[in-house]
């Protein structure tokens, strides 16, 4: 008794061979992509999965990358919504004060930006990068705000103190593309400090 298995194994003798869809293809990929993040989701530990939404204060010191170092202090505010145990969208506000070139001005800085967040591991101490496109409004020039467009690139790590509260640490640099002004040194802003983060999950 013959089985359709046998009358499958190929095609028809004398038959024109079938040719594979490139559609077929792409959805094999697809659910190969997709198991693949499937498991590497169950590979991270349950922390991360059970924070929805984190909410923190930072406190920074701000620092002016051009001929001569310039610094200040800088405060700020941040939310993160994970979306799974390795990415987050977060965005938040910064405000800071730091001296002019010469004249003893304060030139004032404010930021507000969005963008995500990779948790490369789920451990006790949480390493993070980060990527926020902002916008900046600069002050201090006689012909008053400036306005800019950049980047935000960070690194960090967040310290799980309790179940319901983060500390963490942050190197930022923030990088001014497109600007309104002039300035006669590199438009480069680096910002180091802390921040702490409440946890709701």
């Amino acid at each position: 008794m013959s089985t359709p298995l046998t009358a499958c194994a190929g095609p028809a003798e004398g038959g024109p061979a079938r040719r594979r869809s490139p559609w077929s293809r792409l959805r094999r990929f697809g659910l190969a992509a997709a198991l693949a993040l499937a498991a590497l989701s169950a590979a991270h530990g349950p922390a991360a999965a059970e924070t929805v939404i984190a909410a923190g204060l930072d406190a920074r010191y701000l620092a002016l990358v051009s001929e001569e170092l310039r610094s200040g202090a800088e405060v700020g505010a941040h939310v993160r919504f994970a979306l799974n145990d390795t990415w987050s969208i977060v965005g938040g506000g910064d405000f800071a004060v730091f001296p002019e070139t010469g004249a003893g001005v304060k030139r004032l800085l404010g930021r507000v930006g969005a963008g995500i967040q990779l948790a490369i591991d789920e451990l006790r101490i949480i390493p993070c990068v980060t990527v926020q496109p902002s916008f900046y409004v600069i002050s201090g020039d006689p012909d008053g705000p400036s306005l800019a467009f950049g980047l935000l690139l960070g690194v960090g790590a967040d310290y799980m103190l309790t179940r319901r509260v983060r500390l963490g640490v942050d190197l930022l640099q923030y990088h001014l593309l497109i600007t309104d002004f002039s300035l006669d040194y590199s438009p480069s802003l680096v910002s180091t400090g802390n921040h702490v983060d409440h946890v709701w999950d």
